[in-house]
C-alpha cells in the first residue's frame, strides 16, 4: 500500500473542519472494514458524502478509499490537483469504460474503490435504483462489496435545501455493513437488486435508531424522507427525475456516436469522389449533372446545419457533441459544388442519415405535431412489420392512439390475401388501403374469427379501383416485351404474378434478380410505349416491382377515404419507407420516412424517424401521445372554455 502522505494530510485537515463544525459522528460496523480490495458502495444524500464515507476505514485501520467521481471535477485547477494527488478516479458520464477499467485495476491491487451506485444525489433520501457497475466491478476483480450507509450528510451540504456549514452540532451516523461477495451463479441484474434490498432494509432500521438517538424526526423537514413525514420527494417522484437524467445521457451518447458514424460516411464518400470520377461530370447529361450538384448542395447544407445544432439543449456532454459536430462540419465543407452523377446515391444516403439524426434532436422532437392527429396511416413492410413480426411497441402505440380517438389505417402494396399474417398480430381489425390503392378494405366487416383471404376479401371492399380487363391484357403484353428487351440480363427472366380480389386483378408482382429500380424502369418504359393504363413502382429495394392501374396510388385511395370519413389530410401523420409511399407522404400534413428507407423518399419527406428494427413508428409518436395524455390529465379539452393549448380532440 502507498503511504499517500497528501491524502492523509487532507484527511487530517478535514477532521479539523469537522471539529470546528462540531459534527457528531456515530460509527457502527467498523469491524467490517476489510483488509484487501473491496468495492465500497454508499447511499448518496449530500455533496460531502465522499468525505464522510471514508471515515470508518481510516479510523479502523488507516485505509484509504479511492472514489469514483464525475470527470468535470478534474477540470477545476485546484480540485483537479487534489483529486489527482489522492488518486481518485474520474468518471466520464457519457463514456465510462476507461474509469471502469481503472477501478478494476485498483481493486485487483488491493485498493478500496468508493462508488455511489445511485449515480446522483437521492432527492428522496431513499435508496434509488442502483447502477450495475459496482456489482460488475466486484465480479470482474474478484473482491467483495462493502455497503456503507450514512444519515445526516443531507443536513450539512445538501444538493437542494438549506446549507448548514457553520458550527451546527449535526449528528451524522455511519454504518458499515458486512462484506458481501456476489455469488458466481448470480447474474448482475439480480445481484444489483439484492444489493439494493440489503441497503434499503439497513437504511430503514438506521433511521429508527437515528430518531431514537437524536430526537423525533421533524415533520415536513426537507432532510427527512417522505415516508417518515418529511419534506423530501417520494421515491417515485425522485426516480422519475433521475430516469430523465439517465435518458438524456443515453441520448447524448447515441447522438455523439451517430455524428461520428455520419462523419465517417462523409469521409468515405469524399474519398470515393476521385479526380477521375469527377471528370465524368463533363461527359454526363446536363440535367443529371445539375441534379447531382443540387443534391450536393442540399447534403452540404443539411450536414452543416446538423453539426451546428447537435449540442443545442444538451444538459451534459455538450463538449463531446460539439467536437463530433465540428468534425462533421469540416468534412461537409469539403463536398464539392460539382460532383459526378455516380455520387447521387451516396449523397442521397448522406441526406437520409442526416435527416434521421436531425429529427431526434430535442428541438425537433418538441416541435412534432402540436395537435393530436385525426388519423395515423402506416405502411406495413419496412415500417411496422419486420422479420414477420409486429412488435409490442407498435401494438401498444396503436392501442393508445385509438384510446385517444385517433383513427389508425394501414396503406400497403400487399394484396388482400397477403394481409392476414399481419392482421392477426394487431389489436384491432383496421381499414386497409391495399394493393397500392387499388382497393380500400374494411377488415372489421368480416365475422369474428374469419380470416382475410382472396375469397373472403369481397366482403370487405369499400372502394374498388382495380384493373379493367383490357388493361390486364395490355400489362401482360408489356411484361413480355420487357423480358425480350432484357436480353441476356436477369430482367429477361422476370416472372409475374397476378393478385385478384372479387374476381378482379388488383396488382401485378414482377420478380427478377435485379434492383427494384431497374425492374420498374424497364416495365414503365414498355407500359408507356404501348400506352397501357398502368405504372410500375416498388416497395422493396431489390428483387421485385409492382404494377398498378395508372393514376392509382396509396394517396388516391387515402384521399377518397379521408373525404368519406371527414378527415382533414393536414391533420394526418403517415409513415412509409419506399418509393410507392412518396405520394402518400406528400398528401398528408406530416409525412414521415423510415430510417434506412428509400433515399429519394427520405430526401422529400418532412421528417425521418428510426428504422423499423428500432420501432421508428412508436419512436416518432411517443412524445405526441405523451403530450396529449398530459393535456387530457390537465383538463385541456377542445370543448373546454378554458382551453389554452392546441386541442387534443380529433
Amino acid at each position: 500500500m502507498r503511504k499517500d502522505r497528501f491524502y492523509n494530510a487532507v484527511i487530517r485537515a478535514a477532521k479539523g473542519v469537522f471539529a470546528a463544525q462540531d459534527l457528531q459522528f456515530t460509527l457502527t460496523g467498523v469491524d467490517n472494514v476489510p483488509t484487501g480490495g473491496a468495492v465500497v458502495v454508499a447511499n448518496h444524500t449530500g455533496y460531502l458524502d465522499f468525505t464522510y464515507v471514508g471515515i470508518p476505514f481510516w479510523e479502523h485501520s488507516r485505509r484509504l478509499v479511492r472514489f469514483m467521481a464525475k470527470a468535470e471535477v478534474w477540470n477545476n485547477p485546484i480540485a483537479g490537483f487534489i483529486m489527482r494527488q489522492m488518486r481518485h478516479i474520474p468518471v466520464d458520464r457519457i463514456d465510462t469504460e476507461a474509469s471502469y477499467d481503472t477501478a478494476v485495476r485498483y481493486l485487483k491491487d488491493g485498493e478500496l474503490v468508493g462508488v455511489f451506485p445511485e449515480g446522483t444525489v437521492s432527492r428522496s433520501l431513499e435508496i434509488k435504483k442502483l447502477r450495475t457497475g459496482a456489482v460488475r466491478m466486484a465480479k470482474d476483480a474478484g473482491v467483495p462489496i462493502v455497503p456503507v450507509l450514512l444519515i445526516g450528510s443531507q443536513r450539512v451540504l445538501p444538493k437542494w435545501g438549506k446549507k448548514n456549514l457553520g458550527r451546527s452540532h449535526t449528528p451524522i451516523d455511519i454504518e458499515v455493513l458486512p462484506p458481501w461477495t456476489v455469488p458466481a451463479d448470480m447474474d448482475v441484474a439480480d445481484a444489483t437488486a439484492h444489493l439494493r434490498g440489503m441497503m434499503s432494509d439497513a437504511l430503514t432500521a438506521m433511521w429508527g435508531r437515528y430518531a431514537e438517538a437524536h430526537g423525533p424526526l421533524p415533520q415536513g423537514a426537507e432532510w427527512v424522507p417522505a415516508r417518515f413525514g418529511g419534506g423530501a420527494l417520494t421515491l417515485e417522484e425522485a426516480q422519475k427525475l433521475d430516469d430523465d437524467i439517465v435518458a438524456e445521457r443515453r441520448r447524448v451518447r447515441h447522438l455523439r456516436d451517430d455524428l461520428e458514424a455520419l462523419a465517417d460516411t462523409v469521409a468515405a464518400t469524399l474519398s470515393s469522389m476521385s479526380a477521375a470520377s469527377k471528370e465524368l461530370v463533363v461527359a454526363g447529361a446536363d440535367k443529371t449533372a445539375a441534379q447531382a450538384a443540387a443534391t450536393a448542395s442540399t447534403a452540404r447544407g443539411l450536414l452543416e446545419s446538423l453539426a451546428d445544432d447537435a449540442a443545442s439543449g444538451a444538459k451534459e456532454g455538450a463538449a463531446k457533441l460539439s467536437a463530433a459536430g465540428g468534425r462533421l462540419k469540416a468534412l461537409a465543407a469539403q463536398i464539392p459544388a460539382s460532383v459526378p452523377p455516380q455520387a447521387l446515391d451516396a449523397l442521397n444516403q448522406l441526406i437520409a442519415e442526416a435527416k434521421q439524426i436531425r429529427d431526434r434532436l430535442p428541438a425537433r422532437v418538441g416541435s412534432r405535431v402540436a395537435q393530436l392527429p385525426q388519423a395515423v396511416v402506416s405502411d406495413i413492410d419496412g415500417t411496422i412489420y419486420y422479420e414477420r413480426v409486429v412488435t409490442d411497441a407498435v401494438r401498444d402505440t396503436f392501442t393508445e392512439l385509438r384510446d385517444l380517438g385517433v383513427e389508425v389505417f394501414l396503406a400497403t402494396g400487399r394484396a388482400p390475401e397477403e394481409l392476414e399474417k399481419v392482421l392477426v398480430q394487431l389489436p384491432f381489425r383496421p381499414i386497409v388501403v391495399s394493393a397500392n390503392g387499388a382497393l380500400v378494405i374494411d377488415t372489421s366487416l368480416l365475422p369474428e374469427g374469419t380470416p382475410l383471404t382472396e375469397d373472403t376479401a369481397e366482403h370487405t371492399i369499400i372502394m374498388d379501383a382495380s384493373f379493367a380487363a383490357d388493361t390486364v391484357a395490355g400489362v401482360r403484353d408489356a411484361i413480355n416485351a420487357a423480358r425480350v428487351a432484357g436480353g441476356g440480363t436477369p430482367l429477361a427472366q422476370m416472372t409475374s404474378h397476378e393478385h385478384t380480389a372479387a374476381g378482379q386483378v388488383v396488382k401485378f408482382t414482377i420478380e427478377a434478380d435485379a434492383p427494384a429500380t431497374d425492374i420498374a424502369d424497364i416495365l414503365n418504359e414498355h407500359l408507356q410505349a404501348m400506352d397501357v393504363a398502368a405504372r410500375a413502382s416498388f416497395s422493396a429495394a431489390y428483387g421485385y416491382a409492382e404494377i398498378m392501374p395508372r393514376g392509382v396510388t396509396k394517396a388516391t385511395a387515402l384521399d377518397w377515404l379521408f373525404i368519406s370519413r371527414g378527415i382533414d389530410p393536414q391533420r394526418v401523420i403517415a409513415f412509409g419507407d419506399m418509393r410507392n409511399d412518396v405520394e402518400m407522404l406528400d398528401l398528408v400534413g406530416t409525412g414521415v420516412a423510415m430510417g434506412r428507407g428509400d433515399a429519394e423518399l427520405i430526401s422529400r419527406a418532412q421528417w425521418v424517424t428510426g428504422p423499423v428494427d428500432r420501432d421508428g413508428v412508436p419512436e416518432f409518436l411517443a412524445p405526441i401521445i405523451a403530450r396529449a395524455r398530459e393535456r387530457r390529465a390537465g383538463g385541456v379539452d377542445a370543448a373546454g372554455a378554458g382551453a389554452t393549448g392546441p386541442t387534443d380532440t380529433p
